[in-house]
C-alpha cells in the first residue's frame, strides 16, 4: 500500500503540474500548500495558514505575496485576494480569484479522479487478500 500511495501522491503532483502549465505557471509545493489551505478554507488570515500548514511567518508572507493579484511592482498569479478582517482592518483574509477558484475546481477534478481510482486499488487488495 505503502507503494501506492506513493505512487498516487506522483501521479497527483504531475497533474497538478499540468494544471500549473495549462495556465502558464508553475507553482512550488509550498505554494500548493497555501493555495490548497485556502481553497478549502476562504478568509482565512495569515497567522491561521502559518497554524494549519506550520509555515513561518515570513514564508507565508512571502507565498501570499505569489500567490495574489500583481501590485504595483508586485507581480502574483493573481490566484488569491486580500481583503480587511470585517472587525480588524489591519488584518487581511485571504479569498480565491475567479482564477483561483478555476485552478481549485480543476485541482479537485483531479484528486477525486486520483481518490477513485485509489479506492479501487484499495477495494482489488481487499479481493486478493480475502
Amino acid at each position: 500500500t505503502t507503494h501506492n500511495l506513493s505512487l498516487f501522491t506522483c501521479q497527483l503532483l504531475l497533474n497538478l503540474a499540468k494544471v500549473s502549465s495549462r495556465n502558464n505557471f508553475e507553482l512550488t509545493h509550498r505554494q500548493w500548500t497555501v493555495f490548497l489551505t485556502v481553497a478549502a478554507d476562504p478568509g482565512m488570515t495569515a497567522t491561521a495558514i502559518e497554524s494549519d500548514t506550520g509555515y513561518n511567518q515570513s514564508s507565508v508572507s512571502r507565498i501570499l505575496s505569489s500567490l495574489c493579484e500583481p501590485s504595483g511592482s508586485r507581480r502574483g498569479y493573481g490566484l488569491l485576494t486580500p481583503r480587511a478582517h470585517e472587525s480588524d482592518a489591519r488584518v487581511r483574509c485571504y479569498y480565491l480569484t475567479s482564477e483561483g477558484r478555476q485552478l481549485a475546481g480543476e485541482q479537485g477534478e483531479i484528486v477525486r479522479g486520483h481518490m477513485a481510482k485509489l479506492a479501487q486499488n484499495f477495494s482489488e487488495l481487499r479481493l486478493v487478500a480475502s
